[in-house]
């Protein structure tokens, strides 16, 4: 639905940091899931959440200015292990893909306890640092109880129910148990089977 851009911010100490803008600002549902983002990125502060420093205004669009997470996504990682075993599945170790669900567990609890729900957690939303792994691209967070906002999330993370229930806090705890299961089994066919 964006763009994003590594970028230097030269008015702080030339901190590397990440631009996020629309792509299309006339599709309304991207739009409004992108102003959802700006909110919740504001108002949501969590040592494993990414943080925003910024919303610039420029030439009639505007963009997010974030912290710039540096390190592999847990997918980039699955995607490693992969090419490195000759293009052949090598899943993470299970003590491993539990170490990293279990650090990133608390981020998810912050926005559970503020009435939100994350809706898009998947391997490729986890950023491990050499510090700590963090959860990026609030997007697809959905407040709890509201029946008008569009519901974004990636299909084979999803519950099946989320059609008929809407994000909830059980369709939320589904797509961490399924990331857990992308990470440590071979598992080629979860984007269609449950």
């Amino acid at each position: 639905l964006g763009w994003v851009y590594l970028a230097t911010d030269r008015k702080v100490a030339d901190r590397w940091v990440v631009l996020k803008g629309m792509l299309d600002s006339g599709d309304r549902d991207a739009m409004v899931a992108a102003l959802a983002e700006q909110r919740f990125l504001a108002e949501v502060e969590h040592p494993n959440i990414v943080k925003i420093h910024n919303f610039v205004e420029h030439c009639g669009a505007g963009y997010i200015v974030m912290e710039f997470v540096n390190g592999p996504s847990l997918n980039d990682m699955l995607k490693r292990r992969r090419n490195e075993n000759g293009g052949q599945p090598d899943p993470l170790p299970v003590e491993e893909a539990i170490a990293y669900i279990l650090e990133i567990l608390p981020a998810i609890g912050h926005l559970h306890d503020r009435r939100l729900l994350f809706c898009d957690f998947k391997p490729d939303n986890i950023i491990r640092t050499e510090r700590a792994v963090k959860l990026i691209d609030l997007g697809g967070v959905y407040r709890m109880n509201d029946d008008n906002s569009p519901i974004y999330g990636t299909v084979g993370f999803q519950a099946p129910e989320i059609a008929q229930t809407g994000p909830t806090i059980a369709t939320d705890i589904f797509t961490v148990g399924r990331t857990l299961a992308v990470l440590c089994t071979d598992f080629p066919s979860y984007r269609k089977d449950h």
